[in-house]
């Protein structure tokens, strides 16, 4: 698995809605706004800075993480300014996490992966900091091979039947006895984890 990590510095941006302009006696036009059109350049001069000139976009799967940490408004109280300083806090307004992932999957398209299509799993986070900026870690995972040898991860092998759904998308790992026709027993193992934080 091949990993990509880079910071696009300053305010993180949210995509924006396309907007249509109506012409009397034409057919409406939609276009991209600037401000979308000029981060997401940012983003992809940032990209082409960190990989280099040689980099082909990916074409199997991809794992996402955003951390865009947004300079917190002046009107909040200063043992919040303060927390900032040492502690997580969440960004409880907008922009929407989903806009501010889709400004980073549409601005990296055709060039770190084929179609943002690929993008198997995303996470984003909202933070507050003193320093804003939009860090992107980009996990390029290969696509499946007949034989096994690809970097899948552990634990997701079987994921997609129906009985491992029913128990909680976990693989259960089955135990038979020695003798040949005798009961056979199977557990399932869960697990838990992530990234903990503190939500103000």
């Amino acid at each position: 698995m091949k990993t990509i990590e880079f910071t696009v510095p300053g305010k993180p941006f949210a995509k924006q809605r396309a907007r249509v302009v109506r012409i009397r006696g034409q057919f409406p036009h939609a276009f991209t706004p600037k401000e979308t059109v000029a981060y997401e350049n940012l983003i992809k001069l940032t990209f082409a800075g960190a990989v280099g000139g040689s980099f082909q976009p990916h074409d199997g799967p991809v794992l996402l993480t955003i951390r865009a940490y947004f300079p917190l408004p002046k009107s909040k109280p200063k043992w919040l300014q303060e927390r900032v300083m040492w502690d997580r806090v969440h960004v409880l307004t907008r922009p929407d996490w989903d806009n501010v992932g889709k400004i980073v999957s549409d601005a990296l398209n055709g060039i770190a992966y084929r179609d943002d299509s690929q993008i198997t799993e995303a996470t984003v986070f909202k933070i507050y900091s003193a320093c804003p900026e939009l860090r992107i870690t980009l996990r390029f995972l290969d696509n499946p091979r007949r034989d096994g040898r690809d970097n899948g991860r552990d634990g997701d092998a079987g994921r997609g039947t129906c009985a491992n759904r029913a128990l909680g998308g976990q693989a259960p790992a089955q135990e038979a006895t020695a003798q040949k026709g005798g009961p056979s027993t199977s557990r399932a193992r869960s697990s838990s984890g992530g990234e903990s934080s503190n939500a103000t």
